[in-house]
């Protein structure tokens, strides 16, 4: 998970947009969604990141690399063994 905040300071920074919405940004992209109905009226629900299992939260993490790298051209400065983390 530590990789993960490290990704979302990174894209933060370049884009100038605050942790919270990348976060948000980056779980209602990639991650499964569910609609619960709360006080009479149906909301989307994100999955946290919390709730995923290693290799759920590695897939993740890959989604979330290619998304910056290639959709916003951000060059991310990643561990040389990010793999390893991520398996």
């Amino acid at each position: 998970n530590r990789l993960h905040h490290s990704l979302v300071d990174q894209v933060r920074f370049e884009t100038n947009n605050t942790k919270r919405a990348i976060k948000i940004y980056c779980q209602s992209e990639f991650l499964e969604t569910r609609v619960e109905e709360v006080a009479g009226k149906s909301k989307v629900v994100l999955k946290s990141t919390t709730e995923l299992t290693t290799k759920e939260l590695g897939g993740y993490i890959d989604e979330v690399i290619t998304w910056a790298e290639d959709d916003l051209g951000i060059q991310l400065n990643l561990p040389d063994e990010w793999r390893e983390l991520v398996n």
